[in-house]
């Protein structure tokens, strides 16, 4: 942990070694305009408009407690409107499993290291360079998988991303990316289907909820359906259009068909575990759905303590008690017709089973034994716990999961939501707090305890709450209510759901207060919103809150050769939480590599199996630093600059050794063999000798690869 701390504060710029992805920017503009940009059709079967295979390399990035981790888009979504670079990306998530040993799922990827290539057929300059990862087929790779939906006009898609890499080289992640599902059929004009993520596996197994709410295409789907889809199975010369007949469906399988009941959109009971595919869900009435073949509903999930159910299921592969593959999580109610106060898991074998239930209710005061702070819900201006994040949208389109489920590093169960805390604001309260209960797996009801991991203080005169902090415990800001970034529109919630990594630690998005110093020494407050990484500490039970990711975050593209910037992300809507934000069901549950984590410091970067998030990214392509989206509302029309929704992948680096940005052969030492590769890179002007990020492969980048060099790893 000191020599990532200390490699984070000197911050050695870049990371050397070869690149490609859908990371890209259009071949360049016939005028001064980035549009069109180079997101393919969501309906072309030209190239790899369907299914494309592309490498991705990670990008090091420094959360503000001094751990490494990479990121990357990994995805765009597709186009529909001609002006704008790419549709909005809604509901997303992650594999909660992940695959080791497995062979790569395409025998040839493409990769570039410069600006203008990628994936579209005509807006590219080209496809860059064929490689084959698997070296003939003698190398195995680790594998996960994500998807998003995504909407523009009448079309609302569904996007997937088969991850997988070499655990020898692990800042290069390869990518099948697979145009899943669309609901406007071949020809026509209107929509046949709306669309709601969802889940997916490691092995490829899409889950989706489908109805025909607002549709005016032709062959409209009626009640309420869910789809499973076979992203590895999908041909990439025909599209996949959901319809009633299915007359365009490919690698589709209909589970539920019509069904009169209101379903909430579904998750993957990962085939791992289950030993097929196989999905999970939960419906209005009570009831939970699994299977495949055979689709079962019943309420065996539900703990005796639990009277109505609510909110989207999430399945982790985690075994808390003999017998059992898997855990379920959803929100549930102990008075009828009361607040939602309470989260239901359950334990369940490889057939779908039920082998034994729980229900979690937080005590009337619950506390952060780090940075002393109680919420006592006994005072009236709070009225009772209040778990809301399956409000408007979210039933029917997602995100899924608002409970969360897992283990912590010490071996503890865990359980956590996010409440809200003020009586009477109902689902856009700004005031949340991340309440978790920490328990023994053999009795979780009987020896759960209840600690706050993140809050915002109403009573503080600005708002402020839980501490944020740096590698020396310096507070370097904190949580604060949504309106303190926004002026109010929206208002709250100010905190997605939390989701839950190997070690117990909490990940989340909030708006937060980050003091800062500007060019001229002057103090001044950053309001805006961030990933937030609540590290566990076992001593305590507590968390202390780290910066992993913020808006505003700049880097430059290893594949693009170009700078981008994260510009929004986001926790609510005009009325609710928002679809886009993060769910628990964003995050894989494993560690890294499924790398056995006993002994490891719960701020390890291993402990992250991997997390997404989506985001808007403008690429600085004219190159004059402003980063202007020329198709915003204020924005500059003939800037050059290209503006993307994307999915942005956040996982580990480091093999073990420790992050070293000197090391290019991930073998854990800078000998001759890295200097000899860097001068390769720096003789050929790729974009990854570019160590400081200016544009330039020069002296600056070569003596600065030499002080890495020599300070060695």
């Amino acid at each position: 942990m000191q020599k990532q701390r200390a490699v984070g504060l000197a911050i050695v710029a870049g990371l050397a070694m070869s690149a490609g992805a859908q990371e890209s920017v259009s071949r360049t503009p016939a005028g001064a305009q980035g549009l069109p940009g180079d997101a393919v059709s969501v309906d072309s079967t030209v190239g790899m408009s369907q299914v494309g295979a592309y490498r991705v390399d990670l990008v090091p990035m420094f959360s503000s407690g001094g751990t490494v981790f990479g990121i990357a888009p990994i995805i765009k979504s597709p186009k529909s409107d001609p002006n704008f670079f790419n549709n909005l990306t809604s509901a997303f998530g992650m594999s909660s499993d992940q695959l080791t040993g497995v062979p790569f799922p395409q025998s040839t990827y493409f990769f570039w290291d410069q600006p203008s290539l990628g994936i579209h057929p005509t807006e590219n300059a080209g496809t860059g360079v064929a490689v084959d990862p698997s070296n003939g087929g003698t190398v195995l790779s680790t594998q996960l998988a994500a998807l998003m939906a995504d909407f523009g006009g009448d079309g609302n898609n569904i996007t997937s991303a088969i991850i997988n890499f070499n655990p020898e080289r692990p800042r290069e992640l390869y990518i099948t990316r697979v145009n899943t599902a669309i609901n406007i059929l071949p020809g026509e004009i209107g929509d046949s289907a709306q669309f709601g993520v969802g889940g997916i596996d490691a092995s490829g197994n899409a889950y989706i909820r489908a109805d025909g709410f607002g549709v005016t295409g032709p062959d409209p789907l009626t009640g309420d359906n869910y789809y499973h889809i076979d992203v590895l199975g999908r041909n990439g010369a025909v599209v996949n259009a959901i319809s009633d007949s299915g007359v365009a469906q490919d690698a589709t399988t209909r589970l539920v068909a019509n069904d009169a009941t209101t379903h909430n959109t579904p998750t993957a009971f990962p085939a791992s575990v289950a030993g097929g595919p196989s999905v999970a869900g939960s419906r209005f009435d009570g009831t939970w759905v699994r299977g495949f073949n055979t689709i079962v509903f019943d309420a065996t999930h539900l703990d005796a303590s639990i009277v109505e159910q609510r909110g989207n299921v999430q399945i982790v592969p985690i075994s808390l008690m003999n017998g059992s593959v898997a855990t379920g999580a959803l929100l549930g109610k102990t008075v009828a017709g009361g607040n939602t106060d309470s989260i239901n898991i359950w334990d369940i074998d490889a057939t779908g089973n039920v082998l034994r239930t729980s229900g979690l209710t937080p005590p009337v005061a619950v506390s952060d034994p780090v940075d002393a702070y109680t919420v006592d819900t006994s005072d009236p201006l709070f009225g009772a716990w209040r778990f809301e994040h399956y409000r408007s949208q979210v039933s029917f389109r997602g995100g899924n999961g608002p409970a969360a489920v897992g283990r912590t590093i010490d071996g503890m169960g865990i359980a956590a939501s996010t409440a809200y805390l003020i009586d009477g604001l109902g689902s856009v309260d700004p005031f949340n707090a991340i309440v978790a209960a920490h328990f023994d797996p053999a009795d979780p009801e009987g020896t759960a305890t209840w600690v706050l991991v993140a809050w915002i203080d109403f009573f503080d005169p600005e708002f402020r709450g839980k501490p944020i902090k740096d590698a020396d415990g310096n507070v370097i800001g904190n949580l604060v209510s949504l309106d303190q970034v926004t002026g109010g529109q929206p208002l709250g919630p100010s905190m997605s759901a939390p989701a839950i990594d190997a070690a117990g630690n909490i990940w989340f998005v909030s708006a937060v207060a980050l003091d800062k110093v500007d060019g001229n020494g002057q103090p001044f407050v950053d309001f805006d919103t961030a990933l937030i990484r609540a590290v566990y500490d076992p001593a305590s039970g507590g968390y202390t809150l780290e910066r992993v990711l913020e808006q505003g975050f700049v880097r430059q593209g290893l594949n693009s050769c170009t700078d981008y910037q994260v510009q929004f992300f986001g926790v609510a809507d005009s009325n609710s939480v928002s679809s886009g934000t993060l769910f628990s069901s964003g995050i894989t549950s494993g560690t890294w590599n499924n790398v056995d984590n006993t002994g490891f410091d719960p701020a390890d970067p291993r402990n992250l199996g991997g997390i997404v998030l989506t985001a808007d990214i403008t690429y600085d392509v004219d190159g004059d630093g402003d980063f202007d989206d020329p198709t915003s509302t204020g924005g500059d029309p003939n800037s050059g600059d290209e503006s993307y929704q994307v999915l942005l992948y956040i996982g580990n680096i480091d093999k073990g050794f420790g992050f070293c940005s000197a090391d290019l052969d991930f073998d854990g030492d800078a000998d001759a063999d890295d200097f000899f590769a860097y001068l390769d890179q720096f003789a050929a002007g790729a974009c990854a000798a570019d160590r400081d990020f200016d544009g330039d492969a020069d002296a600056d980048d070569f003596f600065a690869y030499l002080d890495a060099f020599a300070a060695g790893c």
